[in-house]
């Protein structure tokens, strides 16, 4: 029998969660082969409203994913208080109301912000990617200082998921710290700056600024001051490869919000962002080759 829908808990931060996005708790962790570790479950309906995506758009872009072994469906009058537990059924079912484990939200917006869809409220993604790193510490990720540890953790969340997303993640992170890929990106960026008929030098400033609080011209210097060859510091984001690459991927990121929505501050907080989880990633050796 799950608690009522919204109810507070203390085993994870629920207290957090925006109060549309729908909740309920079971007493299992393993429901009909899903693991549900946090014991909460969530709404996909709420959240693809929350946003601002159809729910009907959402739902299929999801049903398309690795995620959809993780989804567990039931008729909602069960939700609200039946006497006879809750009859869940695996997968997505007509009539019937998609949840996701809690755990697997992160993973969700990770790769929603991949997918190419637009949300109707792009900082209500961004809101609901702060709770995505809250759940991700709830869960053990980058702050237990053991990578052994840290990728039990991550293995436990994505079971049963076909394609583990614990490794789809780390994938993104490791792609992203690629010259290659940085080079495609900021081509990518600036091709987006110039098509808006604005200036290249002041947008990435703004940008570079915002992500490292470094302007460009203090990378440049700082190539310097560690005597990096000539070749590795002719730009910002050469120096950053060398000295700092969590700056660089925090770059990536908000280059590639900007290419989608051009708008300079969410751009910007989407690279902080990236920015933190790459280094918590990193510090428990989940980047390590």
């Amino acid at each position: 029998m799950p608690e009522l829908i919204n109810s507070s808990s203390n085993f994870v931060p629920v207290k957090d969660l925006p109060e549309e996005i729908r909740w309920v708790r079971v007493t299992r962790i393993n429901i009909r082969g899903v693991i549900v570790k946090s014991l909460i479950l969530i709404s996909l309906p709420s959240v693809a409203k929350f946003i601002g995506i159809r729910t009907d758009n959402f739902v299929k872009w999801l049903g398309k994913s690795t995620f959809l072994n993780s989804v567990l469906s039931c008729h909602y009058k069960y939700i609200l208080g039946t006497p006879n537990g809750v009859p869940w059924e695996k997968g997505l079912v007509t009539g019937l109301t998609p949840f996701i484990p809690f755990e697997v939200l992160p993973e969700i917006i990770v790769s929603f912000r991949q997918s190419g869809l637009t949300a109707g409220f792009p900082e209500k993604v961004e809101l609901l990617y702060e709770l995505s790193q809250t759940t991700l510490k709830a869960v053990g990720l980058a702050i237990s200082g053991n990578k052994a540890k840290a990728s039990e953790e991550l293995a436990l969340v994505g079971k049963g998921l076909g394609l583990n997303v614990a490794d789809q993640i780390i994938g993104i992170f490791k792609q992203y710290e690629t010259r290659d890929y940085q080079v495609l990106t900021n081509k990518e960026f600036n091709s987006k700056v110039k098509h808006q008929g604005l200036n290249y030098g002041v947008v990435t400033g703004t940008l570079t600024l915002g992500i490292t609080n470094k302007t460009v011209d203090d990378w440049k210097n700082l190539g310097k001051q560690y005597k990096l060859p000539a070749k590795l510091r002719t730009t910002s984001r050469e120096v950053m490869r060398q000295l700092a690459p969590s700056d660089g991927v925090g770059m990536v990121f908000g280059e590639k919000h900007y290419i989608k929505e051009p708008k300079i501050r969410e751009a910007v907080k989407t690279g902080k962002q990236g920015k933190s989880f790459y280094e918590r990633l990193k510090k428990v050796g989940l980047l390590d080759d």
